[in-house]
């Protein structure tokens, strides 16, 4: 399941990517875009493999570090148990160790090396837009998809992506250590 923009895209990304933020962005425009109607729940699903139509599929990607530790704040705050899409990413990562963020890093360096690109990878997207850089990234996709200013003007009215501060903190190392075993997703995003 997707959020669909006839004609323009439809859109899936895991949680804690600003999805929230995305269609509320795509939502202040003059043309309505994801009418208010469609679950925003809907778009933490990943699209089947096999492509059935031609539509342009739009996802979000999240640094693998801070996206790692913002799913660590959101397991034990329970957020997962009200919120579908965590609840799935919970149970791909339901083994490893969630008495510290540390044991938890520990525990994915040793055990799941590579699953946060696999995760992102999953939802088979043609655009993959850095949640970093919005809203300009949202304005850029929407400019060449023919949207006019005014709406995009809107947009950027909405300024950055609100984050949440992240309780966790990174121990010495920890943080290159998870940043090198995705290294390719890393090139491939451009984060450094």
């Amino acid at each position: 399941m997707a959020l669909s923009l006839p004609g323009m895209f439809d859109f899936a990304a895991p949680p804690r990517t600003g999805v929230r933020w995305f269609v509320k962005a795509c939502r202040c425009s003059d043309l309505m875009l994801f009418p208010n109607s469609g679950s925003v729940a809907a778009t933490f699903h990943p699209w089947p493999t096999p492509r059935e139509d031609s539509e342009l599929r739009v996802t979000l990607v999240r640094h693998p570090c801070h996206w790692l530790r913002s799913l660590y704040d959101s397991f034990q705050a329970g957020f997962y148990l009200e919120n579908a899409g965590l609840s799935r990413l919970w149970g791909q990562f339901v083994e490893l160790r969630k008495e510290s963020f540390e044991s938890f890093v520990l525990d994915y360096i040793e055990k799941m090396p590579g699953k946060i690109a696999s995760v992102f990878d999953s939802y088979k997207a043609d655009v993959r837009v850095r949640i970093e850089d919005m809203p300009w990234a949202l304005t850029e996709l929407l400019a060449s998809l023919g949207v006019p200013k005014v709406s995009l003007d809107k947009i950027i009215s909405l300024g950055a992506v609100n984050r949440t501060r992240c309780k966790s903190e990174w121990k010495a190392g920890l943080f290159d250590r998870v940043a090198a075993m995705e290294k390719q997703f890393c090139e491939d995003l451009d984060y450094y």
